[in-house]
């Protein structure tokens, strides 16, 4: 046998692989049905094959060429439907999303108030301005360069062309931004996937089972792929290579899958006990 031409021993090889000696006994008598999850045991296979500098696909066929468990890698699960989840009610980017509401209100409210801020003239001034402009717009009636409709009822033209050219309120002005700026927020806000997202750098092995046990997923993902799985919790999350776990995300919160266990293999419960 190549390991014992090595000079190994079987807890060696099991520590260094991250493996539980039964494993590689399961492998060894060419028994893999042996092993309690058999959809592990083609990467085991393959990683215990180039341990000892083996052939790693010749001896994954001989395996598969058994026919006593289906060690054919299974097609991942397509992950195009996303429930998408209302950015707000995730807490962090509710205060963010508050925090800028509140900073353009301030703005625009300083804004509004600069905009049309009327500064004070003195009195006197001003009731001898309108009295000129009167005694002008009648001068032009009479030498017929105004009509003699353009002057209001009270003879008071700047009054007119005030209520004419009337500006918005400063709460139109506030209320009509607040909408733009909210329509904006959730537009460059991330969407959230309500479930388990993980993504990959190498080949691992995962399954997750439901609150009824039912197991909605089961697969080995390749490096690059990401995985989305959502279903009624509690769920039960097995992965086998926490090595190869590049990133995992439970409705948003990150998850420290290598905290989860002392070994290479990590099983635990979503959501996690606070």
């Amino acid at each position: 046998m190549e390991r014992e031409s090595k000079h190994l021993t079987l807890s060696q090889v099991a520590t260094d692989l991250h493996l539980m000696p039964k494993v590689i006994a399961a492998i060894e008598s060419s028994k893999p049905q042996t092993f309690h999850n058999p959809v592990f045991m083609r990467g085991y296979i393959r990683n215990y094959a180039n341990y000892l500098g083996l052939d790693a696909k010749k001896y994954t066929v001989a395996f598969e060429r058994l026919g006593t468990v289906n060690l054919a890698p299974p097609v991942i699960k397509s992950t195009n439907s996303v429930k998408q989840r209302d950015p707000f009610k995730v807490p962090f980017a509710r205060g963010v999303s508050w925090l800028f509401v509140l900073t353009m209100l301030g703005v625009i409210f300083w804004w509004s108030q600069e905009q049309y801020r009327v500064v004070p003239s003195d009195a006197s001034s001003l009731t001898a301005t309108m009295t000129d402009i009167a005694s002008e717009s009648e001068r032009l009636i009479d030498e017929g360069f105004l009509a003699p409709d353009a002057l209001i009822s009270d003879g008071n033209p700047i009054e007119d062309s005030v209520g004419e050219s009337e500006s918005p309120s400063v709460a139109e002005v506030v209320e009509e931004t607040v909408e733009e700026v909210v329509e904006e927020i959730v537009e460059i806000l991330p969407v959230i996937f309500d479930g388990l997202d993980m993504s990959f750098t190498n080949e691992c092995w995962v399954q997750v089972r439901d609150s009824s046990g039912k197991t909605i997923y089961s697969a080995v993902a390749n490096r690059g792929d990401q995985v989305q799985i959502a279903g009624s919790e509690p769920l039960s999350v097995i992965v086998g290579r926490v090595d190869a776990v590049a990133s995992a995300l439970y409705k948003g919160t990150i998850i420290d899958v290598s905290s989860l266990t002392n070994t290479n293999v990590a099983r635990f419960t979503l959501p996690l006990n606070p």
